[in-house]
């Protein structure tokens, strides 16, 4: 979990010299381990400069929500059911190809 959130501080870096620093970094959080992804979770709201603004259980219902949620990061598991994570990540930066996403395993 320490490479993740490294992972993200890294990503956090960058989107701040693009972005106003007063704006939080919208997260959606893709895994079908429900205890996992709602820990995961609870970590990353503590964070001050973190909202995550949606969750997905596999890859099919995280495209789902890119037609509806704004998103900066997302941090997806790559063994899911439906839509695995690497398929889903190959569909979505075809539709937003500024995605940053964050392969979990």
């Amino acid at each position: 979990m320490f490479a993740i959130l490294k992972d993200l501080f890294k990503f956090t870096i960058e989107i701040n010299f693009k972005e106003k620093l007063d704006e939080k970094i919208k997260i959606i959080v893709v895994d079908d381990h429900e205890f996992f992804r709602k820990g995961l979770v609870l970590v990353l709201n503590k964070l001050k400069y973190v909202e995550v603004v949606a969750e997905a259980t596999n890859g099919q219902e995280f495209l789902d929500l890119l037609d509806t949620t704004q998103v900066d990061i997302v941090l997806m598991d790559i063994n899911m059911p439906n839509l695995n994570g690497i398929e889903a990540t190959r569909l979505a930066l075809a539709k937003l190809p500024v995605l940053k996403v964050i392969a979990l395993s």
